[in-house]
């Protein structure tokens, strides 16, 4: 919001100068030294590279200038939420979903963990299910949930995942589940998990939709006419500002609305701060889309180096950011490949498939540039030249060269 006309008015086009140098070689403005040492190198980081938009930036900055004032009380002005920051981004996102009347079935919190973390609490006497594999803070926190793995030796799908999610539903109160799939980015289309639902009138189907954005335009379950149905969505992953703590939950079931709420109401879920950046991040739609375009081609072309490298074991059927392959847990494959990377300046999650409901491999984000993916590339020439010849994860054919 811009200031009174009596107030003397910032020059904003020389603001936006200072962010976007900040943002990169400049010397003009102080460096952004935790992005830095948290992001520099980072292509596990699954949130998008490109963000945060300077829209946001330029935002927060005025209202640091010309709202001082608001930061020094707590962030509310009520007994329970919403609070002022609270409806601002509810709002936003409802806008941003195409239809205002959205934010009547939602409310806000401290993004997609936040939430799995209430509702952990709220469903531990609850007969719940967890289809596997899964975000790892999703199997920790529903560490008493009934997992439903793929049977051993057959990798997941998206159509294998979705047989699985309808049978848990049949047998459980209450189904918790990320889509697209953290970590292997498996999608699965929304009618499908309609019909699955109106199928299991008495089971309720809890979606992390974390990633939903990196997959397509308007494929969210919010809005359905569906009442056993709860959405999870964050700003944090898609407009690139995890280091924010804001995210949605929307049901039209009432009562597990108002119980999450409850607990919300005893903390303070929100700061104005988040608020304030993730409503403007909202608000710049042209931005999300350019990104999102330029985000798919890099993935559809980290999957192509990646299969010339591991073949077989890059998870199919992805169409998100980032890719997942699966390794061999009994020699320590993954941890080091993950070593290996780290040293040549590449970081890869690694998943040593200890943690019940995990599976071995790794996950890497598409990168962002040249000189992301010539790094990626000579890392991996470097472990393959350092693989004895014959080992399962020979390359197919020449590695690309950048």
């Amino acid at each position: 919001m811009r200031p009174d006309a009596a107030e003397p008015a910032p020059d904003y086009d020389r603001l936006l100068e200072w962010i976007r140098l900040s943002r990169n070689d400049g010397h003009s403005a102080p460096r952004p030294t935790l992005l830095a040492e948290v992001l520099q190198n980072r292509l596990d980081v699954c949130a998008n590279p490109l963000g945060p938009p300077e829209s946001a930036l330029l935002a927060l900055v005025l209202y640091a200038v010309n709202c001082s004032a608001e930061l020094v009380p707590p962030p509310y002005e009520r007994d329970r939420p919403p609070y002022t920051g609270h409806r601002m981004y509810l709002e936003a996102y409802a806008r941003h979903l195409g239809a205002e009347a959205l934010a009547d079935n939602m409310i806000a919190g401290q993004g997609v963990s936040g939430f799995l973390v209430i509702l952990s609490h709220l469903l531990r006497d609850k007969r719940t299910a967890v289809p596997t594999p899964e975000y790892t803070g999703t199997l920790e926190y529903f560490s008493y949930a009934h997992f439903v793995e793929p049977r051993k030796g057959v990798r997941d799908t998206a159509g294998y995942r979705l047989e699985r999610i309808q049978s848990a539903m049949k047998e459980n109160e209450f189904v918790v589940f990320s889509n697209p799939n953290n970590p292997l980015g498996h999608y699965i289309d929304r009618a499908d998990l309609e019909e699955v639902c109106r199928e299991n009138p008495d089971s309720t189907l809890i979606v992390d939709e974390e990633y939903i954005e990196f997959e397509g335009e308007n494929l969210s379950l919010i809005g359905s006419d569906l009442e056993n149905l709860v959405v999870l969505q964050s700003t944090g992953k898609s407009y690139g500002i995890t280091g924010t703590r804001a995210g949605i939950m929307w049901s039209r079931n009432r009562e597990i609305c108002q119980k999450a709420e409850e607990r919300l109401a005893k903390k303070w879920p929100l700061s104005i701060l988040d608020a304030v950046l993730a409503t403007a991040a909202l608000n710049d739609e042209s931005w999300l889309r350019e990104t999102m375009h330029r985000i798919d081609q890099n993935a559809r072309l980290l999957e192509e180096i990646l299969v010339e490298y591991f073949g077989d074991d890059v998870a199919p059927g992805a169409s998100i950011h980032y890719r997942f392959v699966w390794l061999d847990a009994t020699a320590g494959t993954p941890d080091r490949i993950a070593r290996h990377m780290r040293a040549h300046g590449i970081e890869v999650r690694a998943f040593d498939g200890k943690l019940r409901g995990s599976q071995p491999g790794i996950r890497l984000r598409a990168p962002c540039n040249d000189e992301e993916f010539s790094r990626l590339t000579r890392a991996l020439k470097s472990w393959r030249s350092q693989t004895a010849e014959g080992t399962p994860h020979q390359p197919r054919g020449e590695a690309r060269q950048w």
